[in-house]
């Protein structure tokens, strides 16, 4: 049926698409507030609502694989579009620190990394630092620029917004943990693991996290510790490290890190 019954004002119309993107109606969202801007072009709000049809759209979950990239790349050209139509608009900033994001969501990695590597974003869209480093981190991890994603990831946890660094170090963790994997240099794969293990460690005594999580990740750093002791022939448990009774010696144990890890943030 047609979205609106009867006559609405422009701000009740703005409010309906809000509510759309509430309910979870992510592509009947953009599609209302596309209507908007027709209906209500000489509205304060038009601008707002240019941009809130591209949100909306970057807001669809990344499975299906096919039907997000549609989506992603489709709320970047919008976004482009708001920025040149609105010069000055107070979202610009945060229309370009998404577009930067989606391309990382689509695997545009070197642009991604171009935008979200621009060092007035800080200043520009504080808001969305935070997210916007952390989708620079993993592109460069995606490029297998370890030394940069490493850097990165550092860098958000030294964050003040930052109200979970634990799984920024988790993050990191992984990745060296799948690097190892997929490597057969076995120098380079106790680097890996000897990062690994310094990185739980760290995420260990974060003072915010919770006390099951701490005891999970104890066990995936005597698990990594396992991993690093059988290629370099023993490895000494450094003194800050924790003990756990039960921690598991068979270093083939599957790694659960999904318990660990939060959804993806947008800003």
């Amino acid at each position: 049926g047609p979205l609106v019954t009867r006559t609405l004002t422009a701000k009740e119309f703005y409010a309906d698409g809000l509510a759309l993107i509430d309910s979870g109606d992510y592509r009947s969202a953009a599609r209302h507030f596309n209507l908007f801007t027709q209906r209500y072009a000489d509205d304060v709000q038009r601008g707002d609502a240019e941009f809130m049809a591209a949100y909306a759209l970057q807001l669809t979950p990344p499975e299906p694989r096919a039907m997000a990239v549609n989506a992603y790349r489709e709320a970047q050209t919008d976004f482009a579009r708001f920025i040149e139509r609105n010069p000055g608009h107070e979202k610009s900033a945060r229309a370009q620190t998404l577009i930067g994001i989606l391309h990382y969501r689509t695997g545009n990695y070197s642009e991604a990394v171009e935008l979200l590597s621009d060092p007035s974003l800080r200043q520009s869209d504080p808001g969305g630092f935070l997210p916007a480093l952390r989708a620079l981190a993993r592109a460069y991890a995606a490029q297998s620029d370890i030394d940069n994603a490493h850097l990165t990831f550092l860098r958000i946890v030294d964050l003040e917004e930052n109200i979970a660094p634990n799984d920024d170090y988790i993050e990191l963790a992984s990745m060296y943990l799948s690097l190892v994997k997929g490597s057969d240099d076995e120098r380079m794969n106790r680097h890996y693991l000897t990062q690994a293990t310094e990185l739980w460690d760290r995420a260990i005594r974060t003072p915010s996290l919770l006390s099951v999580h701490r005891r999970e990740l104890v066990a995936l750093r005597d698990y990594t510790l396992g991993q690093l002791s059988g290629r370099s022939g023993g490895v000494e448990d450094s003194a800050n490290q924790e003990s756990t009774p039960d921690a598991s010696e068979d270093t083939d144990a599957p790694l659960d890190l999904d318990s660990l890890r939060l959804p993806d943030d947008t800003p």
